[in-house]
């Protein structure tokens, strides 16, 4: 470094040996300030030369870990029994969870690492996800004791880039994960200020068998199944009631009762189920402020089920800021923004989901719809028929494809999709009226009014279902009296408002004054 300093500096006037030269020459004498200019200029170039050679020699000093960012952690393979498997999938959630706090590191959520089996390459996983490296390990428990082995993965260059077996007592795991975080995050060159370094040893509760009830939740509440989620209500209570003050398990609990309230699933109502995840994020909130999952399902109730736009925004920014690594807040904070009528800030920020979340169904396909709401089919097909490479049987990927299709004017491949739709979510209001919209508007007029009579007897068919069906028959009366009622039933609803202001199918209704009167103000 000392030689970069005497090239740099050579290149500046010498101030003792060419004092008299260097005054004829330039007049400098006769301007003192532009003596102390130019010395300065010296300075800086110095400094920039040098601060830019240290750079070049750190990041040659292991130009393997050097770049290597964003990361997937993979779900432990138990080497145990079956029943074990929660332990894996728990210690991969954990570590996650934890090294989602750093923001040098691009960790790829839970949800996207889920869909890894044991039977796949990692590598190749980490290339379909789009990965710089993947940590993958075993986990093996017997008696007290637990024995872990992992190993970090550069996906370019296909090698081991650091490996470590862990042999501790089983109520040592709380230390355990400590350790390969902070050795996860050295291999990456994640320099930790001590808020970071405090954040990724925060163990949430020190209760063994409570946190072993709350990874057993997370497990069941990833299937995302009525069953899955029931059974992670069930886990999470029991960690609330070994630990009353452990506040991930009550965020686990509120995330469980949104997902059931917003898929109808269960014995409670929705609006029961919304009660009790508020109750659960506020009392999290109130453990600790620092959750970002309890701040996101606060921030979804808020929007969905309250319609406090401002509080909801709130929550959804702080989430964001605690941990910028989770796929669900900029899912759910894109689908706020587009129901506000922020379409270009939605599409941002789905986008940063997906790149999070690679292999999401629901994520994929809402980044497909925020394409088909402005108006971009062709790129909203292919983004869905990526989709469906995914999971062939994911009903919004069909339902949305239909709607994408039939703008297009392939009408028989959208009537064929929403029927797919319908054959795999069952008789619902929302794609009845969909398809009977698309025979309408493809000359099938006969079929469509069949539909609509089927749809009026409905007691669930919402008043909107039945006023698109008479949109697609171009019966604008009947069409607007129908909008009408469904505005008068829930001028607080927020589900139809990104279909009012930006679905291609009320086009032909956009200039009569009657349906203007309906647009909600964002």
């Amino acid at each position: 470094m000392s030689e970069l300093w005497k090239v740099a500096l050579s290149q500046c006037p010498n101030r003792h040996d060419g004092e008299l030269r260097r005054k004829k020459k330039t007049g400098l004498g006769r301007f003192p300030m532009m003596n102390t200019f130019v010395l300065a200029a010296c300075a800086f170039v110095a400094v920039m030369i040098a601060i830019f050679v240290y750079w070049r020699i750190a990041s040659r000093a292991d130009p393997d870990t050097a770049r290597m960012k964003s990361i997937a952690i993979l779900p432990f393979k138990s080497l145990t029994e079956a029943n074990d498997d929660y332990l894996g999938a728990g210690m991969a959630d954990t570590l996650i969870a934890r090294l989602s706090r750093l923001r040098q590191i691009n960790v790829r959520s839970t949800s996207a690492v889920i869909r890894y089996t044991s039977g796949q390459d990692a590598l190749s996983f980490g290339r379909e996800i789009g990965v710089d490296s993947v940590l993958e390990g075993t986990i093996q428990r017997s008696g007290d004791r637990v024995r872990v082995t992992v190993q970090l993965m550069s996906v370019r260059d296909q090698r081991a880039m650091w490996a470590q077996s862990f042999d501790e007592k089983f109520t040592d795991i709380f230390a355990l994960q400590d350790s390969i975080s902070e050795r996860v995050a050295k291999s990456l060159l994640v320099r930790l200020s001590g808020d970071e370094h405090r954040q990724i040893k925060k163990h949430g509760t020190d209760d063994l068998e409570a946190y072993l009830a709350y990874m057993r939740g997370r497990y069941f509440w990833n299937k995302r199944n009525e069953a899955g989620l029931n059974k992670s209500v069930e886990y999470f209570e029991q960690a609330i009631s070994l630990d009353p003050v452990y506040a991930q398990a009550y965020a686990g609990l509120s995330d469980a009762y949104n997902v059931l309230g917003s898929y109808k699933f269960g014995p409670l109502s929705p609006d029961e189920s919304f009660r009790r995840a508020k109750a659960s994020a506020l009392r999290a909130l109130e453990l600790d402020d620092t959750l970002a999952e309890a701040h996101t399902s606060l921030a979804s109730i808020l929007h969905r089920s309250e319609g406090n736009r401002l509080e909801a925004e709130k929550e959804y920014k702080r989430a964001i800021e605690l941990n910028p690594n989770y796929a669900t807040v900029h899912h759910w904070y894109s689908d706020f923004l587009a129901l506000t009528g922020r379409s270009e800030e939605a599409l941002v920020e789905i986008q940063l989901a997906r790149e999070l979340d690679p292999l999401s169904p629901v994520i994929s396909t809402t980044l497909a719809e925020r394409f088909y709401f402005a108006r971009q089919c062709d790129q909203a097909i292919d983004q869905l028929l990526k989709t469906l490479e995914i999971d062939s049987n994911f009903i919004q990927a069909h339902f949305i494809l239909g709607l994408a299709y039939e703008q297009k004017g392939l009408y028989a491949e959208a009537i064929h999709e929403l029927r797919e739709a319908q054959r795999l979510g069952g008789d619902k209001p929302y794609i009845a009226s969909s398809l009977a919209h698309a025979c309408a508007v493809s000359g099938r007029r006969a079929e469509a009014r069949a539909m609509l009579g089927h749809l009026i007897a409905m007691k669930s068919a919402a008043p909107f279902d039945i006023g698109l069906v008479f949109a697609g028959l171009a019966e604008k009366d009947n069409a607007l009296m129908w909008f009408q009622k469904d505005y008068d039933r829930s001028k607080a609803r927020t589900d139809s408002l990104t279909v009012f202001n930006d679905d291609p199918r009320l086009d032909l209704l956009r200039t009569d004054p009657r349906f203007q009167n309906l647009l909600p103000s964002l």
